[in-house]
């Protein structure tokens, strides 16, 4: 296929290439959009998103504050980014902090993993029998939704994959219960052990 644009200038254009462009529409507009903010509220910084999307830190940014719409390509690229990237946090330096302080203040809300991609027999094995089995994003949430509040979060690092800390910075920002120490039990009482009364004296 061949265009003619305004200079004059004759330029080809293959079928597939047209073909292999599909339609963007405006909900996927807002859903880069709203990927990107999650994601910063996750703690990955706007370079780091730059980094993974092939974009621009000028883009991201510009898209993150909503100055201006992604483009197609780069809404795919944003949208196939947060389908790829891992549930765990990207670091806990002093960059990602920020990221989630913005995030937390601007009230977006972190990435929350769809229903649709859980292996729930993977799910099963981790959460009751504490098998060691790589979970994808959305199983790491499940998993982590039924192990909070019984274990501690060290030990569901454990069976994540994450540290401790990551454990603690999802289960809050979720609002998932920590688990809580086991009281020790009383021991029985038993009278044999008790000291014998005192005689009481009765003055004569």
């Amino acid at each position: 296929m061949t265009r003619l644009p305004a200079d004059g200038r004759e330029v080809t254009v293959s079928c597939a290439a047209l073909l292999a462009v599909q339609p963007v529409t405006r909900e996927d507009e807002q859903r880069a959009t709203q990927a990107l903010r999650s994601l910063v509220a996750d703690g990955w910084t706007i370079k780091q998103l730059a980094d993974t999307t092939g974009l621009t830190v000028r883009a991201i940014g510009r898209t993150i504050n909503v100055h201006t719409t992604p483009a197609p390509g780069s809404t795919t690229a944003i949208i196939d980014a947060l389908d790829q990237l891992p549930f765990e946090d990207p670091a806990d330096g002093a960059a990602s902090m920020r990221a989630r302080y913005r995030g937390e203040h601007a009230g977006w809300d972190p990435v929350k993993p769809a229903r649709a991609y859980l292996d729930d027999l993977a799910v099963d094995r981790v959460a009751n029998d504490g098998k060691d089995v790589s979970l994808r994003p959305a199983e790491q949430h499940a998993a982590l939704q039924r192990l909070a509040g019984q274990y501690p979060d060290i030990e569901i690092g454990r069976r994540l994959g994450m540290s401790a800390r990551t454990v603690l910075r999802h289960r809050a920002s979720q609002g998932l219960p920590a688990c809580r120490p086991v009281p020790a039990k009383a021991p029985p009482d038993d009278h044999r052990l008790r000291p014998p009364p005192r005689a009481s004296i009765t003055p004569g």
